[in-house]
């Protein structure tokens, strides 16, 4: 039964990874009127709008890959190295889990999120720019405690 299980999550995330990277490919930006995260310098939108499915995806972890230029986002505007002061948000002032996948200042830069619910109109806010940023909390991570093993096939 155990294996079962495991076999199962890993075809899940399998195919969510499909999807994430496909999701991620198609993310587009834009400038952001949020008003959270105020200690950021910088913030962006980041709309899915390749997932063309139709069914909502709850707690998906989403792949955001990031480049200079897109959407206003810019390295030089990172206060802290590898990425550590970049966040993503709904918003609504809270934190959305995610870690650095890949850090690369003169190319592209991938980013794990867990979106709560995600549909071809889920739109995030990105946010970087602040010296101050602390480190990610332990329990923000994009992959809950539900995955037992995530394989990254690239």
């Amino acid at each position: 039964m155990k294996n079962a299980i495991l076999q199962k999550k890993y075809r899940m995330h399998k195919f969510g990874r499909f999807v994430a990277a496909c999701v991620s490919v198609m993310c587009a930006f834009g400038a952001s009127a949020g008003e959270n995260f105020s200690q950021y310098a910088h913030k962006a939108y980041i709309t899915f709008s390749g997932y063309a499915g139709e069914s909502t995806l709850t707690n998906f972890p989403a792949l955001v890959k990031i480049a200079e230029g897109v959407g206003g986002f810019s390295y030089a505007d990172c206060a802290l190295a590898n990425g550590g002061d970049v966040r993503f948000s709904l918003g609504d002032g809270k934190e959305l889990p995610s870690e650095v996948a890949e850090w690369n200042a003169t190319g592209t830069s991938e980013f794990w999120v867990r979106v709560p619910e995600l549909t071809a109109s889920t739109r995030i806010m990105m946010f970087w720019g602040n010296a101050q940023a602390p480190a990610r909390p332990l329990e923000l991570k994009p992959f809950g405690s539900d995955y037992k093993l995530v394989y990254e096939m690239d």
